[in-house]
């Protein structure tokens, strides 16, 4: 039988192993969740900064340019708008959900409807021709007792929604405010 009674020095080591575990976990959990944050921001900002251009769409109106900030708050990026050629966009107040229901989207050309918050936009839909009842589904749902804006983008021909690319229709607009 072994009666060693360990000395007050082999009592402090033993006792400062748990804190050095207790370091090392912090500071993996720590770099696990600054790697979360790094993706994070990868995903948000991946497309943002290219200097692409712009394929105008395909419409008989003059086109201009707006500046609107991106989506970071920094820099202003030029935004293609055109005039309306007969476009019209119609909504009512509504339930608040993951979605809006327009009532009424006519186009002269392939557009998507675009719900916005404060110039934040939540979600758009395509239509190829005027269409009533146009679900419009969002990335984030509404709130009931704030305003939405329903505005209108001509699609620049790749069928991808793009508020940079896609021409913003000036004058096509309609708010509702959510129940």
């Amino acid at each position: 039988m072994d009666t060693h009674q360990n000395t007050p020095e082999e009592n402090t080591q033993i006792q400062e192993e748990p804190q050095g575990n207790t370091s090392r976990i912090i500071i993996a959990v720590g770099v696990v969740v600054l790697l979360a944050i790094l993706v994070g921001l990868w995903f948000l900002f991946r497309g943002s900064g290219t200097n692409e251009s712009v394929t105008q769409p395909n419409v008989e109106t003059p086109e201009e340019e707006t500046s609107v900030p991106d989506s970071a708050g920094g820099a202003v990026v030029q935004q293609p708008t055109t005039q309306a050629n007969g476009e019209a966009v119609s909504v009512s107040s509504q339930s608040a959900g993951d979605s809006v229901l327009v009532s009424l989207a006519t186009v002269s050309a392939p557009s998507w409807i675009a719900v916005r918050e404060e110039g934040w936009i939540l979600g758009a839909g395509r239509v190829d021709e005027s269409v009533e009842n146009k679900l419009v589904p969002l990335l984030r749902a509404t709130e009931a007792g704030k305003t939405y804006e329903v505005v209108m983008y001509i699609d620049d021909g790749d069928l991808q929604f793009d508020h940079l690319s896609d021409a913003l229709v000036e004058g096509v607009s309609a708010s509702f405010v959510a129940q």
